[in-house]
This record gives structure tokens, C-alpha cells and sequence, in this order.
């Protein structure tokens, strides 16, 4: 069983590694098309250097508005992406986050099927028992 500590360590380093893994496949994926259309294209490390400069500019504030939220609209919006991972099992990893509901993770939803019930219907039982009469 994984501490609090420990999983809120493991949640960063797996925001961070979706993160770079992200803009690794934006950066092939770019250099990738490039070639495609015989061109030379951006180098794949294109979308660091993107990222550096977005963090370096200004910010502009609207003159009416409330600043805090659209300066901490981008946030949300990027937590809120980011906190997917948490809930997904990587590997062998389970995942960090589970309510250990019905179908709160992800695991639970893809290990057993929605649709599958643990007793025949009414209709499955009546087909049986037909198919049981008429063999008889």
C-alpha cells in the first residue's frame, strides 16, 4: 500500500513524464508530417522551445474582467488534463487515484464489461428453457 507521500510524489513525476512524453510526440509528429510534404519542417525539439518562449511573454490583462480568473483559467484547464493520468493504470503501475467503485477508475470500467450481468435476464432464461424442452 503506496503513503500519501508517496503517491503525491508519484502524481508530479507522472504529470511531468505526460507531460515531456507530450511534447516529444508533438515535436515527431510535427518533424514527421514535415517529411511527409517533402519539407524540411521545425526540428523535434520545436515544441520546447515553444514552451520556453510562452513562459517568457507578458502577460495581457483585460481592462474589464476579473484578472485572477483569466490568469488561472489556463491552469484549470491544464490540471484538469493532466489529472486524467492519475486515474489511468501506466504499465503495471494500478492507478494512483481510485474510488474503488462500480466504475470510479478506469480499470474497474475496462476489466469488466458494462453490459455483462451477473444473472441471465428474464428472456435468457425463457430461451434456455425453451431450448431445453424442445432437445428433450
Amino acid at each position: 500500500m503506496l503513503t500519501w507521500g508517496t503517491k503525491i510524489l508519484a502524481a508530479a513525476a507522472l504529470m511531468l513524464l505526460a507531460s515531456l512524453v507530450s511534447l516529444i510526440f508533438e515535436g515527431l509528429g510535427r518533424t514527421f508530417t514535415a517529411r511527409l510534404e517533402r519539407r524540411l519542417g521545425p526540428p523535434p525539439s520545436q515544441p520546447f522551445y515553444d514552451l520556453v518562449k510562452l513562459f517568457g511573454k507578458k502577460a495581457v490583462l483585460p481592462r474589464e474582467g476579473l484578472p485572477w480568473l483569466f490568469l488561472g483559467a489556463p491552469a484549470v484547464g491544464a490540471a484538469s488534463a493532466l489529472t486524467i493520468f492519475l486515474y489511468l493504470p501506466i504499465g503495471s503501475l494500478p492507478p494512483l487515484l481510485s474510488g474503488g467503485g462500480t466504475c470510479s477508475s478506469s480499470s474497474s470500467c475496462f476489466s469488466w464489461p458494462l453490459w455483462r450481468r451477473s444473472s441471465p435476464s428474464r428472456a435468457e432464461r425463457l430461451l434456455e428453457e425453451g431450448s431445453r424442452s424442445a432437445g428433450s
